[in-house]
């Protein structure tokens, strides 16, 4: 297949396969939801869509310390007014929180943003709990256009306050991704490469392909296990070249073609004032031709009940082994999938399913091939 085929077979998928409004990330919560990327030259570049920019932001909640800003209005306003100057398409924002009858930050910055722009938010948690900061706290998503089927995915591996991620569908004139807003946990060293490796798989799992832009607070600078374990789903860093310290990044999956350039961290002091407890970052995303990799799926046909969840180890992916769990998606009540793009076309392997990335299922380890589907009906 040649690379202007496969970019666009790619876009055609973007644009069929998005999340269902209406599909649930569990079957219990209806509230819920290789070959190295061959880039071209400028001129070489084919898409249907043009480059657009992403920011990706933590507004640190409705706080104004670490800014010169005396309240939260005008914070945001400077926040729309590098979104102008800068012709950003879409926002990637953490901790955006609003109070009853006082603060609703997405509000006030789509306002400020003006005309043609969507948003959507996902409540996480209560940020700052019993103190005068106490707001609702969770994610937002806002785009020039429409944005379609937003959907929270609530992590199954939680620790201390609750985490979840927004993914919604980009417009076809931005590329149709599916762009997922992330917030992972802040202390918790097992949790957070956990919640990193659901992101990384659940996701493309749902849509049925690898059209996906990761974007968000990490809480994880670049080496680091949970950035190891995004990048071994696939994910590249849009942003290399940028302060390897940063815990703010942007990903773009190797089999999407989509391809990040020109990334700088912004809102550090320097060329713009903060307007948070640490930097954005401003990527431009533009189209590029890619050598599909064979994709293998696991499915697991079983019902593990309300409140559980189902984990595959094995030879799946570079330096996890059967160290840790995939999180897999709940496709049906008894039926559970993974999407894999690192394991070579006819390579053999071996894995096991657990329940909860704890129960391992019964017998011998279950053989599987690389670029096909691979079924088993575990018990535990």
């Amino acid at each position: 297949m040649s690379p202007r085929l496969a970019l666009l077979l790619v876009a055609a998928t973007a644009l069929a396969c998005p999340f269902d409004a209406d599909d649930d990330d569990t079957p219990a919560d209806d509230d819920d939801a290789t070959d190295d990327d061959d880039a071209t030259d400028d001129d070489d570049v084919v898409g249907p869509w043009e480059p657009f920019k992403l920011l990706s932001l933590n507004l640190h909640c409705l706080k104004q310390e670490d800014t010169p800003y005396p309240d939260v209005a005008s914070r945001l306003q400077a926040v729309a007014d590098l979104v102008a100057a800068e012709d950003v398409s879409v926002l990637a924002l953490q901790e955006v929180c609003r109070r009853d009858g006082g603060d609703d930050a997405e509000q006030i910055l789509l306002a400020a943003l003006g005309d043609g722009w969507t948003s959507a938010w996902e409540f996480a948690h209560v940020g700052w709990e019993g103190s005068p900061d106490e707001a609702d706290e969770g994610l937002a998503l806002f785009v020039r256009g429409a944005i379609d089927a937003p959907r929270e995915v609530e992590y199954f591996h939680q620790a201390g306050l609750r985490r979840v991620a927004l993914a919604g569908t980009l417009p076809a004139e931005l590329g149709g991704f599916r762009v997922v807003s992330v917030h992972l946990d802040v202390a918790d060293a097992v949790a957070r490469p956990a919640q990193a490796r659901e992101t990384a798989s659940r996701v493309p799992t749902r849509i049925g392909g690898f059209d996906v832009i990761l974007a968000g607070d990490f809480n994880a600078p670049t080496d680091s296990p949970t950035l190891d374990a995004v990048r071994a789903a696939g994910f590249l860093d849009t942003g290399s070249g940028l302060d390897a310290t940063r815990i703010d990044h942007v990903y773009t999956h190797r089999a999407a073609a989509v391809e990040g350039s020109d990334a700088r961290l912004v809102f550090t002091g320097d060329t713009e004032d903060p307007v948070s407890d640490h930097p954005g970052v401003l990527v431009t995303l533009a189209p590029i031709a890619v050598e599909v990799p064979p994709t293998t799926r696991i499915v697991a046909n079983v019902d593990v009940g309300v409140d559980h969840f189902v984990a595959v180890r094995g030879t799946l992916f570079p330096g996890t082994e059967w160290d840790v769990g995939w999180s897999m998606q709940a496709m049906a009540a008894d039926r559970w999938e993974i999407l894999l793009s690192e394991v070579p076309g006819g390579a053999e392997f071996t894995y096991k399913t657990l329940r909860d990335d704890a129960d391992w299922q019964a017998g011998d380890d279950v053989p599987g091939t690389g670029g096909t589907d691979n079924e088993t009906t575990p018990s535990y």
